[in-house]
């Protein structure tokens, strides 16, 4: 069983799955793509990226994983917010359980009151339905509260899989990780321009 779950369904944010399966398998953390199409590895995304997935939803011990991550994209939010059976381990996960959400996927967990009370982020297209709950709202890039981490949208996706990947194996290995990513240099990037 992977140590990390990342829940796919037609219409996610490609780079909000794989580049946080990148980061954390980099890490060395066990990281399988879960499909959410009954009876098919296939998963379509928002620009029409096709992936195969590691395992099948129905097939998988998602209660058993360390964290559960959530890639948004709008039709994939769409999608994870009417699929029944991850609603239903949403709600049963146990208190150790990490979770991770992005862009328009913070609404998922705030649909099922898991960000109740709690602070949080989501894509800025998002925030009136996250507000629709009692959710501590927040325009910061990643937001942790408690065994729940979100972040804004593709833009923010390093920031929050190196932040899942804090939870999971520390500091010391983010250091190394940031290395093999040049990230120094993207931050510089941004700074300047």
């Amino acid at each position: 069983m992977a140590d990390v779950v990342i829940i796919c369904a037609d219409g996610f944010e490609e780079v909000e799955a794989l580049a946080v399966a990148d980061i954390l398998r980099r890490g060395a953390v066990k990281v399988d793509l879960i499909s959410i199409n009954e009876g098919s590895l296939n998963v379509v995304g928002s620009h029409q990226i096709q992936i195969v997935a590691d395992r099948y939803f129905e097939r998988t011990e998602i209660l058993a994983a360390a964290m559960v991550v959530l890639p948004g994209g709008v039709r994939g939010t769409e999608n994870l917010a009417q699929y029944k059976p991850l609603l239903e381990v949403l709600n049963q996960l146990n208190a150790e359980t990490k979770i991770g959400a992005i862009c328009a996927a913070p609404s998922v967990l705030a649909q099922e009151g898991l960000l109740d009370h709690k602070k949080a982020t989501s894509n800025p297209s998002y925030m009136e339905a996250m507000l629709k709950h009692p959710v501590n709202y927040s325009q910061e890039a990643v937001v942790m509260d408690g065994k729940i981490t979100t972040s804004r949208g593709m833009g923010t996706t390093i920031p929050f899989a190196l932040e899942l990947l804090k939870q999971l194996k520390g500091e010391k290995i983010v250091e190394q990780v940031k290395q093999t990513l040049v990230y120094d240099s993207l931050v510089d990037f941004i700074k300047n321009n």
